[in-house]
């Protein structure tokens, strides 16, 4: 049974939409009078800031993405006053960033490579960096958008362009203009991109003067086998006859398929998976290279290789400041180590542990023990850097750097000269004196040699002298900054308490002389705490 209306009701209702409707158009006139005062506020801006609030607007892309708009510069132009028309049409810094993405790895739409163009028309002589990406709807192909698309609300593009089209609109018809070129970060390239990038690389020699980084995404190991079988049977030459003399960054995760491109410039390497002899043949080839990056490397090329890792006469490496090496092929770590010297480096990372890929392939080394090759080659490797008192140096500027934590052990006289010695002051003067926190984590040699033996006495002495000069001090008005000195014990059994410092002392057996020093400055009130942890 339907209940009738009363005419009250209607009218109540009736009245409520009208007040709402007005509460909605007070809304939007307060909106355009904050729009209308932005708009007031810009004009006597100059055309820079204008550009820079632009550029900042267009690069917000989540907030683009969540309304739907896939080229936020063409729409946001589109919909703003012709003033702000005006600056971005007249500032190349905002058409720099050029991104292309292929709905396959065949074909772009007509409209996505008309907006791609006109980067290249309003950057003037900006050279652009390139992107250029395959949608992850890739598996959608050309046959597809003839017909019913796999998503309804996708319109159906009637007309596109070839990727040869667009290769040769970039590296022909334009090469002066490619500034980065960054392929595929989503996705594994095609080898029919390889392949074209090669030919007109090559055959069609142009050159490019402005293209100073290029990142390839190439198919990661993960991949089925006979996909990564014929892979291997394929080598692509990159600009081997094509002048590219600010080529400086090189990214390249994976290894296959293998890619070779120019090496002589670069001053940036990053590899992912590349043989680890060829790692150290681009350490040759690359005389310029600050930053190298060589993160798990693949088996040598030569499997059955075997190296020899001394070496007569050693090549320095100058430039390089960077180094991160996959360790774990031992003949081959052992070359890094004998056969370079790193007078410049002040970042090394260390990726693997040792001998973790040493039974993959024949290695005269593989059969020595850790520990050995610990004592024969890192050892000497890690005195012979010369970097830590220049790190020293470095972070000395930074001024709101107050705690500092050293992890592992190290060789005591490595400890002594590139820590110790370097961060002891000279009445209160010296590299970094504004620290107030100190932490040692596993140095053994402080509290012990080995199990059942005394601490290195010197070593003891040179490390009371550096907390002595952050403490005490009788340089006039000197101020104690140092606070705290943590110590981190490794036990090997867990729920062990933490035991004090006195029980530390103890068990070192310091000196009479050296406990009274340690007094001193907990008098001097110096907090010294201690943790278990366990291995």
């Amino acid at each position: 049974m339907t209940r009738q209306i009363s005419i009250q009701e209607e009218s109540a209702y009736i009245l409520a939409t009208l007040s709402r409707i007005k509460e909605e158009m007070h809304e939007i006139k307060h909106q355009g009078n904050i729009l209308n005062q932005i708009y007031s506020a810009t004009r006597s801006l100059p055309s820079e800031i204008l550009a820079k609030i632009f550029l900042d607007a267009c690069n917000d892309t989540d907030s683009f993405r969540d309304i739907g708009i896939r080229h936020p510069v063409v729409q946001v132009i589109n919909c703003v006053c012709s003033q702000w028309r005006g600056v971005a049409s007249n500032t190349p810094s905002l058409w720099a960033h050029a991104k292309l993405i292929f709905l396959d790895c065949g074909w772009v739409t007509d409209t996505a490579f008309q907006l791609f163009q006109l980067h290249y028309c309003n950057a003037g002589g900006f050279p652009l960096n390139v992107l250029l990406d395959v949608s992850t709807c890739s598996g959608c192909d050309r046959r597809l958008h003839h017909g019913q698309h796999f998503f309804a609300s996708r319109k159906i593009p009637t007309k596109y362009t070839s990727y040869t089209d667009v290769f040769n609109f970039i590296f022909i018809q334009h090469p002066e203009k490619l500034g980065s070129l960054n392929l595929t970060p989503r996705a594994d390239i095609p080898h029919t991109w390889l392949e074209i990038i090669e030919k007109l690389t090559f055959n069609v020699p142009s050159e490019f003067p402005n293209l100073t980084s290029i990142t390839v995404h190439t198919i990661s190991p993960a991949w089925d086998s006979e996909m990564l079988s014929w892979y291997k049977k394929h080598e692509y030459n990159l600009f081997k006859a094509s002048a590219v003399p600010n080529l400086r960054n090189i990214h390249i995760p994976y290894l296959h398929p293998v890619i070779r491109v120019p090496l002589t410039g670069l001053t940036s390497l990053r590899l992912c998976q590349f043989p680890i002899d060829d790692c150290l043949t681009m350490l040759v080839d690359c005389p310029n290279l600050i930053d190298f990056h060589a993160e798990v490397p693949a088996a040598p090329t030569n499997r059955t290789s075997t190296p020899a890792p001394v070496a007569t006469q050693r090549t320095a490496l100058a430039m390089l400041q960077k180094l991160s090496w996959g360790f774990g092929f031992k003949g081959w770590d052992a070359i890094l180590m004998n056969h370079f010297e790193f007078p410049s480096l002040t970042f090394l990372r260390v990726e693997h542990s040792l001998g973790s890929k040493a039974h993959r392939y024949r290695d005269s080394l593989k059969d020595v023990p850790n520990s050995d090759f610990l004592v024969q080659y890192w050892l000497p490797f890690l005195s012979s850097l010369r970097s830590p008192r220049r790190l020293w140096e470095v972070l000395d500027g930074v001024s709101t750097l107050e705690s500092i934590e050293f992890r592992e052990d190290c060789h005591p006289g490595r400890n002594a000269d590139d820590i110790l010695k370097p961060l002891t002051l000279q009445n209160g003067v010296g590299l970094l004196s504004q620290l107030r926190s100190l932490c040692f984590a596993g140095f053994q040699p402080l509290v012990t040699r080995s199990l059942g033996h005394p601490a290195d006495q010197d070593y003891v002495d040179l490390f009371l002298c550096m907390l002595e000069s952050r403490v005490l001090s009788d340089a006039p008005l000197f101020e104690p900054r140092l606070r705290t000195l943590q110590f981190h014990v490794y036990n090997s059994r867990s729920g062990t308490p933490n035991p004090s410092w006195d029980t530390i002392v103890e068990k070192a057996k310091w000196t009479e002389r050296q406990k009274e020093r340690a007094t001193a400055l907990l008098a001097a009130g110096l907090d010294i705490q201690v943790e278990a942890l366990r291995y």
